[in-house]
This record gives structure tokens, C-alpha cells and sequence, in this order.
């Protein structure tokens, strides 16, 4: 199994007719404005941030004659190295095809500081610890407003 690509964005559609995916709003930075009192001046305590976004990933296997099950996980890791551990999800690609997109939506982006975060994507197939694939960078700023 080969990572081919990952993007981050603020929603997907696939189309039904030509199974082309379209990726809308793809993310590089986000400003998010907050009340002053919901600001954690010194990074100690995560505001979640109330958004919706997706990290779309694009997968391809030569060998179309068994089953591929895998597992993938996207890690936010803040300024300083601070990791917030995505949840798990499995991953099946069927007999056949050789290629596959996996959409994975999180909702709330928690933050401590403005700042360079990253989104971690990590896989892992049987036994073997979670590898990272891809990193997507993300700048936050953070506004009192």
C-alpha cells in the first residue's frame, strides 16, 4: 500500500456520475476570532475552535487480487510539539480496485496559541505501530475580539 497524496480542506464532494471528488476550501491557515475571556494567554488549556474540516487521502495498491485493510489516524500536533491523538478509523479497500480516497471529517480544531500546527497522517497495517504518511501544515492566528 502506497500514500500517494493527503489534503486538508473544509469539505469534499464526490461526484455520483464520474466518482470525481472535489475538494472545496482547502486549508493553509485559518483566523480565528474569540471573546477575550475564551483566550488562554499562556497555551496551557485548548479552545476548540468551531469548524469543520476534512482530510482527504489517496491510497494505491498493485496488488488488486486480496482484500487491503488498514488503519489511519490524523494527530494535530500544536506549537512546541504538543500532540492532540486523532481517534482511529479502519480502513478497507476491496478486492479489485487499486485505488482508494479516504474522506476523514473532524469536527472543533482545539488550539492553544497562535501559531504552525500540523495535521499528522499516520497509517498502520496489522501489528505494526502507526507510520506517519503525510503532514499537513496549518497556520492558526488567534484573535481577541
Amino acid at each position: 500500500m502506497k500514500h500517494v497524496w493527503s489534503i486538508l480542506c473544509r469539505r469534499s464532494i464526490v461526484d455520483s456520475d464520474s466518482n470525481n471528488i472535489s475538494l472545496i476550501d482547502v486549508l493553509e491557515g485559518i483566523q480565528a476570532n474569540l471573546k477575550p475571556d475564551s483566550v488562554n494567554k499562556n497555551g496551557s488549556q485548548a479552545t476548540v475552535i468551531p469548524i469543520d474540516f476534512e482530510v482527504v487521502s489517496f491510497f494505491e495498491d498493485i496488488d488488486t487480487n486480496k482484500e487491503l485493510r488498514f488503519k489511519i489516524k490524523i494527530d494535530i500536533v500544536a506549537p512546541g510539539n504538543i500532540v492532540n491523538p486523532g481517534s482511529e478509523n479502519e480502513v478497507v479497500l476491496p478486492i479489485g480496485p487499486k485505488r482508494l480516497r479516504q474522506r476523514t471529517r473532524i469536527n472543533g480544531l482545539p488550539v492553544t496559541v497562535s501559531g504552525s500546527y500540523k495535521m499528522v497522517v499516520k497509517v498502520k497495517q496489522g501489528k505494526e505501530e502507526f507510520k506517519p504518511v503525510a503532514e499537513l501544515p496549518l497556520d492558526i492566528t488567534i484573535k481577541a475580539v
